[in-house]
């Protein structure tokens, strides 16, 4: 899976926030990434 656009990436991010809970960056982060199933690999890949 290659790393979604703004739209795919945006309404999860949204979605969570709308909890009312505190996040950290990383929390968010990885939530995120495990909701997209993204792997390490395109995490990594993203970070060049």
């Amino acid at each position: 899976m290659a790393i979604p656009d703004y739209e795919k990436l945006m309404y999860p991010v949204l979605k969570l926030l709308g909890d009312d809970k505190e996040y950290s960056g990383i929390e968010l982060s990885n939530i995120i990434a495990d909701k997209l199933k993204l792997t390490e690999q395109i995490l990594l890949q993203s970070k060049k």
